[in-house]
């Protein structure tokens, strides 16, 4: 054996004795493990509606409130938002999915002035209302939460290690019974995507409406230091059949209404 394989060798015996959770791991704070707070959680003074983007003309955001923490119209012991939602059947697979845009503030004597920011993460809560005017069950229902890119205003889905994340403490949860609680995570802590099931439930029908109630934790550089403002973004999916199994599904039903009538 030559030296250059003997070498090769001990590089190669070097890079096995590392472990495997430490020799490709990203030495970043987590959010699984994130830092502890040190001071008070600061107050949300307002949670705005900005828009409604992708899916189509199915999609209505029919109206939408702020209660304060202390309002008996606040759950999850959180400044809420309130969004009331009305999906239709889609025309395209445009119509699949939606982004909800939020604006959260916090007062300016609660910013650090060093920074323009929030001294701590910041929560609040989310009521969502969606009725279902398709015309299909809903077997599921996703969101996941991101926000815009500064330069494109693409969503970006939220990651583990940004800290922004949908709150585990108190769960997410609908309080209607029409999909199963709690909904299925990409995390156990700190989850960025909440995917709601019918397994055991009875989903929801055409007509019906299904209410959520969710915490969302902002990380103080999330805000904007000029404004001292936040933008999150919530991406919603609900199960419904793509337009073309809809012009199959019609197809099947004409030409099985066509044999009837033939027999007839």
């Amino acid at each position: 054996m030559n030296i250059r394989h003997l070498t090769y060798l001990m590089m190669l015996a070097a890079i096995l004795a590392i472990p495997a959770n430490r020799a490709f791991a990203q030495d970043l704070p987590n959010e699984i493990d994130p830092p502890p707070t040190t001071g008070e959680m600061p107050t949300v003074e307002n949670i705005e509606f900005l828009r409604l983007a992708g899916g189509e003309d199915n999609v209505d955001v029919t109206s939408f409130n702020f209660f304060e923490i202390n309002d008996p119209n606040a759950h999850l012991g959180l400044a809420t938002g309130s969004i009331k939602e009305t999906v239709g059947d889609p025309t395209t697979t445009a119509g699949l999915w939606w982004d909800i845009d939020l604006k959260v503030s916090v007062p300016l004597s609660e910013l650090n002035p060093s920074t323009g920011r929030p001294f701590e993460p910041v929560m609040l809560g989310i009521d969502k209302d969606v009725l279902n005017e398709t015309r299909w069950r809903w077997t599921d229902f996703h969101m996941t939460i991101g926000m815009r890119d500064p330069a494109s205003g693409e969503f970006m889905e939220s990651d583990e290690f940004d800290f922004l994340f949908f709150k585990t403490d108190p769960a997410p949860r609908t309080h209607d019974g029409l999909f199963d609680d709690p909904p299925e995570m990409d995390e156990p802590v700190a989850p960025d995507n909440l995917d709601w099931f019918a397994k055991n439930s009875p989903g929801v029908l055409p007509g019906q409406t299904v209410f959520f109630w969710l915490g969302i934790q902002i990380p103080p550089h999330k805000f904007d230091p000029q404004t001292g403002m936040a933008r999150i973004v919530l991406r919603e999916h609900a199960t419904i059949p793509e337009p073309a199994t809809l012009v199959l599904l019609a197809f099947s039903g004409s030409a099985l209404l066509l044999k009837r009538r033939r027999k007839a």
